[in-house]
């Protein structure tokens, strides 16, 4: 019997809520490990199933997150890989996601990136993933299945450029009192 694992990175919950929406469309029991807390090394079997979501932030995956993600290794594992941005650019996210699931042993069988509200811009993709939203990602989730099902790995290209686009830092600074 397969393990079905929900990972992901979801500091505004957004990236959270769309793997939780990927995840419960799975007869399998779940099992969350947020990355936001979990930063430890986990390895998972030829059976599993696993979910692997991350926020995009300026067009990469967050470095904490790509370090505490490198600690989880597959053992030819399937994996479904989502990015989650705030209607801006992907840029190299996805394919960086793609790659860093592929260099630790998983096999990719679906990628997909999705819209939520901005987490800086409030005006942002505001209400977002809405009704339209989850029904494209419940489709893609028994699209997933059906994958898993057939056996079928991942043969679409990946948008993105390698090597990717540098870290940026922000051009602003957060302050509270």
């Amino acid at each position: 019997m397969s393990n079905l694992t929900a990972v992901f990175f979801s500091p505004s919950e957004t990236t959270k809520k769309v793997v939780s929406q990927i995840a419960d469309n799975f007869e399998e029991e779940k099992v969350i490990c947020d990355l936001l807390y979990f930063n430890g090394e986990k390895e998972f079997a030829s059976d599993d199933i696993v979910i692997v979501g991350m926020p995009v932030f300026a067009g990469r995956i967050p470095k904490i997150a790509r370090e505490r993600l490198s600690k989880l290794t597959g053992d030819n594992t399937k994996a479904i890989a989502v990015v989650n941005y705030g209607n801006a650019h992907v840029t190299d996210a996805l394919i960086e996601l793609v790659d860093l699931l592929k260099e630790n042993n998983f096999d990719v069988i679906a990628a997909a990136s999705t819209i939520s509200h901005h987490s800086i811009f409030d005006g942002v993709a505001v209400g977002r993933p809405d009704e339209a939203d989850i029904e494209k990602i419940n489709d893609f989730a028994q699209k997933c299945i059906e994958k898993i099902e057939n056996g079928s790995s991942l043969d679409a290209e990946i948008p993105g450029n390698r090597p990717y686009v540098d870290y940026k830092q922000l051009p602003f600074v957060v302050s509270c009192d």
